[in-house]
């Protein structure tokens, strides 16, 4: 349950199903209002993927039957679709420039949060499981204003890469080829032992899946991401994964050599023999992201962890430090009172 008062507003796309909610509240009928949308580093999608932006509203005994749930302290109505095209804006599913309005019997001084999630267009609307954005409204006598972000409470929660770097190491450790030696990548970081000895520690520090009980349907993954100089970035998966106590959904990966035993139990994959990559020739760039479950898509979707290259002519063995993603998806919303 999203645990704040909200109430639902629409998008231009939505103003037939706002009008038939007028009747909901026995506020004044307020006229027809634009709200002012920015999108920020939300990802393009593929497939039959979108974006639906929700707005709450008071529950008031009257609810449509469409495009719309009940979260058990007010009505969440989906306020309008829309996808990201190349130049990060945000269209409709036709293509066009999305607009964004509060439709005429809607009191702008109502609305307390929005929300941003991700759909199929070949499953219809019901209750959202997937939120990637979510946000409060602030504002004065003339203007209320919301940045959506995926760390607020109603969407992925605090949980979501709080700590400000991770580790990982550069070896093949399932291959003694001597030419394999820096064609693998391994999310783990070494401790001494105070009587002697090393013990193997997870490089990432993540919470597990789910971050927000409220929303499920989210997996990690980790990434190489090869830019050879030209034409576009090449994205190789590494596995998903939902904690860090065991190796990835991959294990060692398809280019394990002979030895997958001597696999580390963290995720991570080994890019041996025919399959060998030569991580250290200063292209190969590695993304750690946040991912729907059970949707394949062929880039990072939220990243949170990014290195742009690995240096060129780093030797095995060699822990390379993972800095927080700096371009993390948001939206700036603003409604004038």
């Amino acid at each position: 349950m999203l645990n704040r008062p909200l109430i639902p507003i629409t998008l231009a796309c939505c103003l037939g199903l706002a009008l038939a909610l007028t009747g909901c509240t026995n506020d004044p009928l307020a006229p027809e209002k634009p709200v002012s949308v920015r999108v920020n580093n939300l990802p393009m999608l593929e497939g039959d993927l979108y974006y639906e932006f929700w707005f709450g509203y008071p529950k008031a005994g009257t609810s449509p039957k469409d495009k719309h749930f009940d979260d058990g302290v007010r009505d969440y109505i989906a306020a309008g679709s829309f996808r990201v095209d190349a130049s990060g804006q945000a269209i409709d599913l036709q293509g066009n420039p999305a607009q964004f309005i509060i439709p005429q019997g809607f009191q702008a001084d109502l609305i307390s949060d929005a929300i941003v999630t991700l759909e199929h267009e070949n499953q219809g609307l019901g209750t959202p499981q997937r939120r990637v954005l979510a946000g409060l409204f602030s504002g004065n006598g003339s203007q209320m204003d919301a940045i959506l972000k995926p760390s607020d409470s109603a969407a992925f929660g605090p949980k979501l890469a709080v700590d400000s770097s991770a580790w990982c190491l550069l070896q093949a450790p399932t291959s003694d080829d001597p030419a394999d030696s820096v064609s693998g990548i391994w999310f783990v970081t070494f401790r001494n032992r105070s009587g002697g000895g090393i013990d193997t520690l997870s490089g990432l520090s993540l919470a597990p899946q789910p971050l927000n009980p409220d929303n499920p349907g989210w997996t990690y993954q980790t990434w190489l991401v090869r830019n050879a100089g030209s034409g576009s970035p090449e994205y190789v998966k590494m596995g998903r994964f939902r904690t860090l106590t065991g190796p990835d959904a991959d294990g060692p990966g398809p280019g394990a050599g002979a030895h997958p035993e001597r696999a580390y139990s963290r995720p991570g994959e080994d890019f041996t023999g025919t399959s060998r990559r030569a991580l250290n020739d200063g292209t190969y760039g590695i993304v750690v992201s946040v991912e729907p479950d059970s949707v394949e898509l062929s880039h990072p979707f939220i990243p949170l962890y990014s290195l742009n290259a690995i240096a060129a002519g780093a030797v095995t063995r060699t822990l390379i430090l993972l800095p927080l993603a700096t371009a993390s998806p948001s939206m700036e919303i603003t409604i004038e009172r």
